[in-house]
């Protein structure tokens, strides 16, 4: 596995940590908006749509329990 796609893998997991941070603990809002929206534009850029379906599909449903 090559360095940029391990970081992107690992950006990719921050984001049920980002959202659930965001939920329980209520940090500032710029800042885990910021955190955010970076996660996303990498996901967009370099994965397919399926894939970001996927991801967005399982954060609401994990959200949910």
């Amino acid at each position: 596995m090559e360095l940029n796609l391990f970081v992107y893998v690992l950006l990719t997991f921050c984001i049920p940590y980002l959202s659930y941070s965001n939920f329980r603990i209520k940090p500032r809002k710029g800042f885990s908006i910021l955190f955010i929206s970076i996660i996303s534009t990498i996901i967009l850029l370099n994965f397919s749509l399926l894939t970001v379906f996927g991801l967005s599909f399982w954060d609401n449903f994990a959200d949910k329990k």
